[in-house]
């Protein structure tokens, strides 16, 4: 199986290529690529902000709406402390999307995420087109789009996705102008590389030029780069670099406001983050062949394509042209790359994905391997397959999960899961039947193109339609809102040993509120003149302010808007029961 465009020319193993007999116009072309950005625009951007914040989204969310309450743009802040672990661009792109959404809400939190997935999906099919054919572009392009990895981050807010933009970014303009050797051409490819280096970190300088290493050593073609605009390029970009800690170390802080803990500037975090991080790991340690299974749980459904397309590649290296022969070098070195990191992640390696996309794309232009092809496509049509069928039975499933789990679905999860999974039937239903219509739709191979298709429908359809249908059921944003209309001012509550970070946003207070850790400085706190009406604590602290406060008082949560602000904890939380928060009267106890 090969899956050329209809317009393009397909490879020999040998890189060359092979004249396509079909031409049909540019208007079939065009077709294909209106139809594949629809499509991911609906992939990345539906119901992007009807979730509520979770997990380290609130720490982007709770810097950025300090930047706007202090003015102060060069100190992320998270409460009344510095948070510098991040650098600042990642700030102000959501602080940007904050005024065309109406204000800084989930939404804007999680936009420049995807349009971070934007410029990665087209910087992966300029990088094909250029390197191989329209084909391998349009092909690597869907791929890229219906990975898990790629879509769980594209729609999450963090600084992961606009990473792997600034990665691919940067190795798709290097060959755009790798001929033109001007100052602006360098300039430009490191411009990238910084801005993602102030987005999350220096592996967007580091990952693009150790995978551009093995085609600049070939033929000696670093040679054409020793150029005085090179250096000059370089040196300009590195200053602008510098230049947002150079403010930030010069800017006071904003009056209430403490320096970070640590008590390390932005380049010494920068230093901690990423040099100590990688050679002298102090969090974040996990096995040195972590990769090796998450690489293929970021590819998700096209693993098996992947792991196909590596062993055919390696087995017809001496054979390969040099693109392709480099891009199996780069795919190889940044995995090593990551892998010899002391501290890692399973997201760590997402900058890797697009690579792996056109890898996958080469492989399946390539025509050989055509059994080995049709094994791995038939393994992820079993697995959409397979999915499409479980949620079209899911009216008989969810019994079984409310008896097993306790788990009630909503409404809404109920017809999501029901429609999404008709969806995906249909789409196997026409790629038998009407198979030209999705090679028309995609200007794909008919096989691969109904694949493509149902992948962007699962994954579509899960993060953009189920998720947001149950978000009635999660409980710390109602639980926050509750709160906030207890309170007129932040020093009206206190938070005992935590602080979530998602309350604090959420409650949206315009000065630091009060954290305090121990029995006996919460004694003291609330013996004060002016002490705190309330006290906010997780349901794991409620035996340490036993004699704190009375017993009636711990058992009886406040009561607002005629619900208690005590964070429910559903059947199926029975791991989480204990760290759900309880609003207390603060009335203390009779010693």
């Amino acid at each position: 199986m090969t899956t050329p465009s209809p317009c393009d020319s397909t490879l020999r193993t040998d890189g060359a290529e092979v004249p396509c007999v079909q031409h049909e116009g540019r208007a079939r072309d065009l077709a294909a690529r209106i139809a594949f950005w629809a499509i991911a625009a609906l992939v990345l951007f539906l119901h992007l902000g009807d979730r509520a914040l979770w997990g380290s989204e609130s720490r982007w969310a709770e810097i950025s709406r300090n930047m706007l309450l202090t003015r102060d743009l060069f100190h992320p802040i998270i409460n009344d402390a510095v948070y510098f672990d991040k650098p600042l661009l990642s700030y102000w792109l959501i602080l940007g999307a904050s005024f065309p959404t109406g204000g800084l809400g989930e939404l804007a939190t999680r936009i420049p995420s995807a349009l971070a997935g934007l410029v990665a999906l087209w910087a992966t099919r300029s990088l094909g087109r250029r390197l191989w054919t329209q084909g391998v572009a349009q092909s690597a392009g869907w791929i890229l789009l219906t990975c898990y990895g790629f879509v769980f981050w594209s729609r999450t807010a963090a600084a992961d996705m606009e990473n792997l933009a600034a990665v691919i970014l940067a190795v798709a303009w290097f060959f755009a102008h790798e001929r033109a050797s001007s100052f602006w051409a360098y300039f430009g490819f490191y411009l990238i590389c910084v801005v993602g280096a102030q987005m999350k970190g220096l592996p967007a300088i580091v990952v693009p030029i150790l995978a551009l290493l093995p085609w600049l050593l070939r033929e000696r073609r670093w040679r054409m780069h020793l150029r005085l605009s090179h250096v000059g390029a370089a040196l300009l970009c590195g200053a602008l670099y510098y230049a947002p800690f150079y403010f930030a170390g010069h800017k006071a802080l904003p009056q209430g406001y403490v320096s970070q803990a640590s008590g390390l500037s932005g380049l010494g975090l920068v230093w901690r983050e990423n040099i100590t991080r990688f050679f002298h790991p102090f969090d974040h340690v996990e096995p040195f062949y972590l990769y090796l299974y998450e690489l293929p749980r970021v590819l998700l459904p096209w693993s098996p394509l992947f792991v196909a397309a590596l062993i055919a590649g390696f087995a017809s290296l001496r054979r390969l042209d040099q693109r392709s022969r480099w891009l199996l070098e780069a795919i190889a070195i940044i995995f090593v790359f990551f892998s010899a990191s002391g501290s890692r992640r399973w997201y760590y390696i997402l900058p890797l994905a697009p690579f792996c996309a056109l890898q996958i794309a080469v492989f399946l232009a390539l025509p050989a391997w055509e059994r080995t092809k049709r094994i791995c496509l038939w393994l992820v049509g079993a697995v959409l397959f397979t999915a499409g069928a479980v949620y079209l039975a899911s009216p008989l499933l969810w019994p079984l999960a409310l008896r097993g789990l306790g788990f009630a679905p909503t409404e809404g999860l109920r017809i999501a899961t029901l429609l999404i999974g008709m969806t995906l039937l249909a789409i196997f239903a026409v790629s038998k039947l009407w198979p030209e219509f999705l090679a028309r739709l995609t200007g794909m191979d008919q096989q691969f193109a109904g694949l493509a298709v149902s992948a962007a429908v699962v994954l579509g359809g899960a993060f953009g339609v189920q998720q947001p249908s149950v978000e009635t059921l999660r409980t710390t944003k109602p639980f926050a809102l509750r709160l906030r209309a207890l309170i007129h001012s932040p020093e009206e509550v206190v938070f005992f040993e935590e602080l979530p970070t998602d309350v604090i946003f959420y409650l949206g207070q315009p000065r630091p509120v009060a954290v305090i850790h121990g029995k006996e400085a919460l004694r003291s706190a609330l013996e004060r003149a002016g002490a705190p009406s309330l006290v906010v604590t997780t349901r794991s602290s409620l035996a340490q302010l036993r004699g704190v406060l009375p017993d009636g008082v711990l058992e009886a949560p406040v009561v607002a808007e005629g619900a208690a602000t005590w964070e429910q904890a559903l059947p199926w939380q029975k791991a989480q029961k204990r760290k759900k928060l309880v609003a207390l009267r603060s009335t203390l106890a009779e010693p």
